[in-house]
């Protein structure tokens, strides 16, 4: 019968060779699938996505829904979007907006469903209109001052 200590050495070396080789198996298995993948042709699927500065804060954040279609917001440290880019039923749609969140241009549909450009100033009130109006028969290009109706 073998004493304590050599029942007890034979335990640990028993134990470190189980050790070594479950570590080795680990590591032959997680070689092995890491080769099989390609980094290059990964997939990410997502209903959102939000990229974020080196302090937390979203600058670019992605989105999904079936109501409103993708949409794009690039924001600045402050969080304020700056450039919207969104698709829905009734097409693509490209805002801009100042350090305060005020639209300053619209590209998109009218709402006739012709194209449209629109620029506004400052204050929010549009300057130029480019396109068709319901209001209006035939396309128009349409200025304004800043203290003139916003209605064309």
């Amino acid at each position: 019968m073998l004493s304590l200590d050599d029942r007890v050495d034979r335990l640990e070396k028993k134990s470190r060779r189980s050790l070594l080789l479950t570590g080795l198996a680990s590591l032959a298995i997680g070689a092995w699938l890491g080769a099989a993948a390609d980094p290059m042709s990964k997939t990410l699927i997502t209903s959102n996505l939000i990229i974020v500065d080196e302090d937390g804060r979203p600058v670019i954040d992605l989105a999904g829904s079936t109501e409103m279609g993708g949409r794009i917001h690039v924001r600045d440290s402050a969080g304020i979007a700056g450039l919207v880019l969104s698709a829905g039923e009734s097409g693509g749609v490209v805002n801009i907006f100042d350090e305060k969140g005020k639209r300053l241009i619209r590209l998109g549909a009218s709402p006739t469903g012709d194209g449209m450009l629109l620029v506004s100033g400052a204050d929010s009130e549009p300057l130029i209109r480019a396109g068709r109006w319901s209001a209006t028969e035939g396309a128009s290009v349409w200025t304004a001052s800043s203290s003139e109706s916003s209605t064309p």
